[in-house]
């Protein structure tokens, strides 16, 4: 692996340790990452990502080899090199999410940027698809997936009245799945980047506090004021909670590598899921006066 840095880069090194899916080593001072290519965006859409945030020195800079190419193949693998400022990984925390990034891109349309009625549209359809062409699979959990449809159809429902009264904004830098366990090394690295809604990384990191039972609402609370977010930017915020996007990551997960469908696990999720939107409506309800679900009210009362 030294050799291959050398040869593609022109970096000499002596130590590379391995962090997660990272490969991290140090030359005249500087820190550096070596990541394998395994789902990555093309050559051009990674150079346009490494173009997003190269103003933002927290990203990693995306390193071009000596043909030009930010993707270098060795054996068959695609790596690619970025250089670092962070000295130490860890896990992120709320107050890590930045609402305001440095790179911004103006929406000539309303919300024309994150069409995501269109994409739950078409993840509902394809697990409703899925229930019928794979009964086998499903039978043990048939209950809990319709309930979880009926949950996305829910959010999908109030995503398109937020929508329909929407007044245009700017799409800011977000990432594709924020969770528990994102690192720092994970946080700014330019290819987990993407243009979506400011809400994105705080309703996707709150949808994982929740789905691994460790939701704070005084957290959540704290940030909502911190960021001073817009109402309506909370009804955006409060719609991306409500929509189960974990439940699509497992059973596609689970789908690609043959796994079986665990029916405890989805059940256990439920119940607490639930409870916790239910208590996030009735903050947000309450604090901000935001429309909510009637279903989420009940046991508010």
């Amino acid at each position: 692996m030294e050799r291959f840095i050398e040869y593609f880069y022109g970096i000499i090194t002596d130590c590379i340790k391995k962090d997660g899916e990272y490969y991290i080593f140090k030359s005249e001072g500087k820190n550096y990452l070596l990541v394998k290519n395994a789902e990555f965006d093309d050559e051009l859409k990674l150079m346009e990502k490494a173009e997003y945030t190269k103003s933002n020195p927290k990203y990693h800079k995306i390193l071009y080899n000596r043909y030009g190419k930010i993707i270098s193949s060795i054996n068959g693998k695609e790596f690619i090199v970025m250089q670092t400022s962070i000295e130490k990984n860890r896990i992120i925390s709320v107050s890590d999410i930045e609402l305001l990034c440095l790179d911004t891109m103006e929406n000539t349309k309303a919300y024309s940027h994150f069409k995501w009625d269109k994409l739950w549209e078409s993840k509902i359809d394809a697990l409703e698809k899925w229930i019928h062409d794979k009964e086998e699979i499903f039978r043990d959990c048939y209950a809990i997936f319709n309930y979880y449809i009926g949950l996305s159809e829910n959010a999908l429902l109030y995503l398109k009245n937020v929508i329909l009264k929407a007044t245009p904004t700017i799409s800011f830098l977000q990432h594709y799945r924020l969770t528990i366990e994102t690192t720092l090394f994970d946080y700014y690295n330019p290819i987990n980047v993407l243009f979506d809604h400011q809400c994105r990384d705080i309703g996707e990191y709150i949808k994982s506090t929740i789905i691994n039972k460790k939701f704070s609402l005084n957290d959540f609370a704290s940030y909502m004021v911190t960021n001073n977010i817009s109402k309506q930017d909370i009804e955006f915020l409060y719609a991306r909670i409500m929509f189960p996007s974990f439940i699509y990551d497992y059973l596609e997960n689970c789908l690609s590598s043959n796994e079986k469908i665990d029916g405890r696990y989805l059940n256990t999720v439920v119940e607490y899921y639930e409870e916790k939107l239910k208590e996030i409506s009735k903050f947000l309800n309450e604090k901000y006066n935001i429309v909510t679900m009637e279903w989420l009210k009940k046991d508010n009362a």
